[in-house]
């Protein structure tokens, strides 16, 4: 199955003084020294999904999504010297769920979203097929103290993986460029490679494993690097014009 199933069995809850959740620990935390209160992701979200009771622990399912959905194929990249690749999301929940947390996927609750309170570029591990650019989101952790920032590739389930012709690499929608068909998505995933390591430096998440060059001449595009900027307010999080970048909360 390749899409984001919706659960048959939800406990929607309510959060009247929003805690973070205690079971599922999102390694987000540690990725830079930008922090938020976990209280405005509850707030700013709650109308673009349900905050549902998975394995004791909070957690964000989205609503009004096609039923082959994934998390990072709306939107697209953008490249910034300080932190590599930078995901752009499209979606109203997207400043939030590809920055400050990290995704999972369950077959009774679909894909769900562990918040985080630390900001980076994207969650993302990498492959690379001959004409191909893959990632998949980094999956959530027990255990709080570990900063991993790889996917096991070999347990990875095929439809975690995006997969895009690397000369499409640099789309305004990546969702229009997505492979979709299944027998592909699997012949392709089957025949990628890591492509890099994403690195931490100064417990600042540094999401330049894809290299620049070769996106320019696949592409045949520049690729224009793109500042970014703080800002307090949810609503200006995530908002791109030209060459810069409104996507940190103070």
């Amino acid at each position: 199955m390749l899409g984001g199933m919706t659960a048959c069995l939800l406990t929607v809850v309510e959060i009247p003084n929003p805690v973070a959740p205690l079971s599922l620990v999102s390694e987000a935390r540690a990725a830079t020294d930008v922090s938020i209160s976990i209280s405005t992701f509850y707030d700013e979200l709650s109308s673009h999904g349900d905050w549902v009771s998975y394995q004791g622990a909070t957690v964000f399912v989205p609503v009004d999504v096609p039923d082959d959905w994934r998390p990072y194929t709306i939107g697209h990249w953008v490249y910034t010297e300080q932190y590599g690749w930078l995901w752009v999301s499209d979606e109203p929940f997207g400043w939030a769920t590809y920055h400050y947390g990290r995704w999972g996927y369950a077959d009774d609750i679909g894909w769900y979203w562990v918040p985080g309170t630390r900001w980076a570029p994207a969650w993302v591990s990498w492959r690379r097929e001959r004409e191909h650019i893959i990632w998949a989101p980094l999956p959530p952790r027990r255990d709080p103290d570990l900063i991993s920032i790889e996917v096991t590739f070999d347990t990875t389930p095929d439809f975690y993986w995006v997969v895009v012709p690397t000369r499409e690499f640099l789309a305004e929608d990546i969702s229009i460029v997505v492979i979709r068909d299944e027998p592909e998505l699997v012949r392709i995933v089957e025949a990628a490679e890591p492509a890099g390591d994403v690195t931490i430096q100064n417990n600042v998440v540094i999401n330049k494993v894809i290299d620049v060059d070769v996106i320019e001449k696949e592409t045949n595009q520049q690729v224009t690097v793109v500042e970014v900027s703080e800002t307090e307010t949810p609503e200006q999080a995530g908002k791109v014009d030209a060459s810069h970048l409104t996507a940190r909360l103070r």
